[in-house]
């Protein structure tokens, strides 16, 4: 019989040791699929939209309700305001969907995220409870969208983004006989 321990290191690096009557292997998973180049596009859609909605429409109601919306000064403060968010949010935005992904190994899918704070969840076949593909119209359009897996753990579930919408579905079929196949064998 063999079993599983993964080991979390402080640089964030992955690293399994399976302990079986032989002896001891460890090992690191190898092959992180990170997400589509897409997600990208998606985020900055979202983001634009956001800046659009919570900064640049109250702010121009203000400033027209006040009767100082003709003043080319407050224009360029907004302008130059929106322009700085965006660039500042947007580099954070590449951060953290170049830290985004996912690998599945022989007991277990490991996904991990986070620019700023870096977590990795490991999840075993046998742990998994649901499965669902969800996107949005945005996400469509850009034939993207999200697997969440659902777990029985305190945590609940964890989402996979930036998959295209054919790979989504193929990963959830794949992760569901997984965890067939595991819960038989239990």
């Amino acid at each position: 019989m063999v079993r599983t321990c993964y080991i979390l290191s402080d640089d964030g690096a992955i690293f399994w040791r399976n302990i079986s009557d032989g002896g001891l292997s460890v090992g690191e998973p190898t092959g992180w699929i990170r997400p589509e180049p897409a997600l990208g596009r998606l985020r900055r859609i979202e983001l634009g939209l956001g800046v659009l909605l919570v900064v640049i429409l109250p702010t121009r109601s203000v400033l027209w309700l006040s009767g100082h919306g003709h003043r080319t000064l407050e224009r360029a403060i907004v302008i130059v305001g929106a322009g700085l968010a965006l660039v500042v949010v947007d580099t954070l935005l590449r951060r953290q969907i170049r830290s985004r992904g996912f690998v599945e190994t022989a007991d277990a899918i490991v996904v991990t995220r986070g620019a700023l704070v870096r977590a990795t969840t490991v999840i075993p076949y046998g742990r998994i409870q649901f499965l669902s593909v969800s996107a949005g119209p945005v996400a469509r359009y850009l034939g993207l969208a999200t697997l969440r897996v659902g777990s029985a753990s305190t945590r609940g579930r964890e989402s996979i983004r930036g998959l295209r919408t054919d790979d989504a579905a193929l990963l959830r079929h794949r992760l569901e006989e997984r965890a067939r196949t595991t819960m038989r064998s239990l």
